[in-house]
């Protein structure tokens, strides 16, 4: 597999192409908020995004991300990965997470504070990867978070989805924020197999309705190297 991480991609509408080809048999909709980032800057952000070929240079794999600031907190928001059909099961997903995890402590190195980093999700795979590999995590794989967790939680969600619901006590469940985004049959079908591996998961606890748009948010900082 070849790695690559560019940071001027948009209106390259070959790569484009390839990113929903990559995308369509894992999607019956995907609503354009979804996919902020990668169809067009978002005012105010920095966009990055890594890449995985394989060996005939097709694309294999694709993650977004996007630093900002909220407030007086710069924070990066990890945007959309997906790893192309026949190349699932393979931890190319956690390979470009991984990546970008390299990176962040770069970052973090040359200014001297943390980044906070956050997603939203209604698949078991980046959840569990992601509540088991960051520091602080908010919430962890089972719903668990202190007071400071709730808080940076009620910070994204009031500031980013600002049309999802949520309760005060587990602001991680968005209710509708990504209304009109759904996984395709085939890929409902796998998740929920993955998700039922884990049956303490926040993804059969939480009652989270895909298919209007819930998504679990999730919150932490890079771990150490």
């Amino acid at each position: 597999m070849t790695f690559e991480k560019l940071t001027d991609y948009h209106g390259n509408t070959a790569l484009l192409a390839e990113q929903t080809a990559l995308l369509a048999p894992s999607y019956d909709k995907v609503e354009s908020f979804a996919l902020r980032g990668l169809i067009e800057p978002v005012p105010g952000m920095e966009h990055e995004l890594y890449t995985l070929r394989d060996e005939a240079g097709r694309l294999a794999a694709f993650y977004t991300v996007g630093y900002h600031h909220i407030e007086h907190t710069l924070c990066c928001y990890l945007g959309l990965s997906a790893v192309r059909d026949d190349c699932k099961g393979q931890g190319l997903g956690a390979r470009l997470w991984s990546a970008h995890f390299a990176d962040c402590r770069q970052m973090e190195a040359r200014m001297g504070h943390r980044i906070l980093l956050y997603f939203i999700t209604a698949s078991p795979i980046p959840f569990a990867w992601f509540t088991r590999t960051l520091a602080e995590p908010a919430p962890d794989a089972l719903g668990h978070c202190d007071d400071l967790g709730r808080q940076r939680l009620r910070t994204i969600a009031t500031s980013q989805y600002p049309q999802a619901s949520w309760e005060a006590q587990a602001p991680y469940v968005l209710r509708r924020a990504v209304p009109g985004t759904r996984y395709s049959p085939l890929e409902e079908q796998r998740l929920a197999e993955i998700a039922a591996q884990e049956p303490a998961s926040l993804f059969n606890i939480g009652e989270l309705d895909e298919h209007h748009g819930d998504r679990l948010l999730v919150v932490g900082f890079v771990p150490a190297g």
